[in-house]
């Protein structure tokens, strides 16, 4: 049973590895194309994750010398590659627009997958993305206060050359 369990958590580890692994290589890529952006806000619960990912690490060792099963050991290493690498360096990805797409808190998205946004005026500024034919998978950006006015004009600049092409809002309003 146990090792039905850890071959579980591989997997999903292993996966969480592998699409961590491309949004770095992908934040990589894209870099150069920056044209407005910003540090993330710091996440306070990433010390805790590195914890984890410490005592997977520890864990993953003390299961290698006792020669445990190679799903246990590697169960436990992937938890640590996961927490204490991927994790710390995907928080640190700028957010904001490229020149062909915009870096929310999950993620990239190209300006022709944008079928709407909208501006959410508060306490903060939040740019929230409905990525097209995914309409319950919003993603959300906060704009930084001294930024908002040039996101505007980025976005609008965007959607004047074509590259942005925000449907109606539903019945005709927004």
């Amino acid at each position: 049973m146990l090792a039905l369990g850890l071959s579980g958590v591989s997997v999903y580890f292993s996966v969480l590895v592998v699409r961590g692994g491309f949004r770095l290589w992908l934040a990589h890529t894209l870099q150069p194309e920056a044209v407005l952006t910003w540090p993330p806000r710091p996440q306070s619960f990433l010390r805790w994750l590195s914890a984890l990912g410490l005592l997977a690490a520890v864990l993953a060792v003390v299961a290698a010398m006792r020669q445990r099963p190679f799903v246990h050991v590697y169960a436990q290493a992937i938890t640590a590659l996961y927490f204490v690498v991927v994790a710390p360096l995907s928080s640190r990805v700028p957010q904001g627009l490229y020149r062909r797409g915009i870096w929310t808190e999950t993620g990239y998205l190209g300006y022709g997958r944008v079928a709407r946004m909208a501006f959410r005026e508060g306490p903060g500024i939040t740019l929230i993305l409905v990525p097209r034919g995914q309409l319950s998978a919003a993603q959300r950006l906060e704009v930084p206060p001294g930024e908002y006015g040039a996101v505007r004009r980025l976005l609008e600049d965007q959607a004047r050359a074509g590259a942005l092409k925000v449907e109606p809002g539903l019945l005709g309003l927004g």
